[in-house]
C-alpha cells in the first residue's frame, strides 16, 4: 500500500552482546534531539508484525507528534542473533520484551521527562501492561489493545501447531492464516480497500522469520499479566488523584479491544481493565488489528486519551 510517511531516523538498539540481540527502530519525523513541543508516542506491534503495521497511524500523528516504532526481537528488521547457539525455542518473556522498550528509549535519550505515550497491540499490549506495572514513571499514558491476560492450557499446543504449519507450508501460508484469525473473511471481502489492507498485513507478517515467531510464542505461552494489572490498580487507588470526585484522572491506562476479536481476548481485556481500575473501549465492527480495521475510531481514541488532563 502506498505511504505518505515523512522521513524517519532509523537505527539499531543493542539489548545485549552476549547473546547478540539488537532491535531496529525508527523515529518519525527525524527529530533527534527531540523537539519538546512534540509529544512522543511509542508503538509496539502484534506477534509476527513489524513497524509497517503502524504506517497509517504514523502518517496521521507525525504532523503533531514524534513517533517511535521498533521491531521486536527477531521480527521485521530486527536481525536474528549472530550468537550461533541462541536458543529461540526457550525465547524470552513479556518482561524481557518490556525491558527492550526501555533500552530503545535510553538509546534515543527519551527519559522520564518526555513522558511518552505507549500504544501496544496484542503481545505489544502485554508489553504495555508490564511497562505500566514496572516502569510507570517513564511514561505519561498507555493504550493497551487486544491483549490476553494469561496463557491457558492448550495455548502452547496451538502455537506449536502454527510453527509446524509455518515449517511445512511456508511464511506466506502462515501469514494468510493469521490474517483470517485477525480479520475473519467477511471484512476483507467487503471492499477492494479492505482486501488491500488485509493483503498488506499478510505481506508484513510474511517477513517474520520462524525463529522470531517461536521465540515470542514462548513468551505468550508463559505470560500472566494478572498480578501486574492488580499492581497497577493498587497503585492508582493509592494515588492522590484517585478520588470519587476525580475518577477520570485516577488511571493513565486505557484498554481497547475489537468487539469481534476472539472471545478470550475480549473477556480477558475486560478482566485486565477491571483489575487495573482502567476504562475499556470496545470498538464495534472490528477484530484483532484495531488500528488497521477501524483506524479513524482508533486514532480518535488515542488522541483523546493522551491529550486528556
Amino acid at each position: 500500500m502506498a505511504s505518505t510517511l515523512p522521513p524517519s531516523t532509523t537505527g539499531f538498539a543493542t539489548v545485549s552482546t552476549q547473546p547478540d540481540v539488537r532491535l531496529f527502530y525508527s523515529v518519525t519525523p527525524p527529530a533527534l534531539p527531540l523537539d519538546p513541543a512534540r509529544p512522543v508516542i511509542v508503538l509496539s506491534s502484534s506477534l509476527a508484525a513489524s513497524t509497517e503495521l503502524w504506517d497509517a497511524f504514523t502518517a496521521a500523528f507525525a504532523p503533531t507528534h514524534t513517533i517511535v516504532r521498533y521491531d521486536a526481537r527477531f521480527h521485521g528488521r530486527s536481525p536474528l542473533s549472530s550468537t550461533s547457539d541462541y536458543d529461540y525455542k526457550t525465547g524470552h518473556t513479556i518482561d524481557d520484551l518490556a525491558d527492550d522498550v526501555i533500552v530503545v528509549l535510553d538509546t534515543l535519550g527519551i527519559g522520564a521527562q518526555h513522558a511518552p505515550a505507549f500504544v501496544g497491540l496484542s503481545i505489544g499490549g502485554g508489553v504495555g501492561v508490564s511497562l505500566a506495572a514496572r516502569y510507570p514513571d517513564r511514561f505519561g499514558s498507555f493504550v493497551i489493545v487486544g491483549t490476553r491476560s494469561h496463557a491457558a492450557p492448550g495455548d502452547a499446543a496451538r502455537m506449536a501447531e502454527r510453527a509446524a504449519f509455518y515449517k511445512t507450508h511456508g511464511a506466506r501460508a502462515q501469514a494468510e492464516q493469521s490474517v483470517v484469525r485477525w480479520f475473519g473473511t467477511t471484512w476483507p471481502s467487503a471492499s477492494p480497500a479492505n482486501a488491500a489492507k488485509a493483503k498488506h498485513v499478510a505481506d508484513i507478517v510474511e517477513q517474520t522469520p520462524l525463529e522470531g515467531f517461536v521465540a515470542s510464542a514462548a513468551a505468550l505461552n508463559r505470560m500472566d499479566l494478572r498480578e501486574q494489572a492488580a499492581a497497577i490498580g493498587k497503585r492508582q487507588r493509592q494515588s492522590p488523584s484517585a478520588t470519587e470526585g476525580n475518577r477520570n484522572n485516577k488511571t493513565n491506562v486505557l484498554f481497547v479491544v475489537g468487539a469481534d476479536d476472539g472471545a478470550l481476548v475480549v473477556a480477558e481485556s475486560k478482566q485486565l481493565a477491571a483489575a487495573a481500575g482502567s476504562p475499556l473501549e470496545v470498538v464495534a465492527e472490528c477484530g484483532h488489528i484495531v488500528n488497521v480495521q477501524q483506524p479513524a475510531r482508533f486514532h480518535e481514541l488515542v488522541r483523546a486519551w493522551i491529550a486528556r488532563e
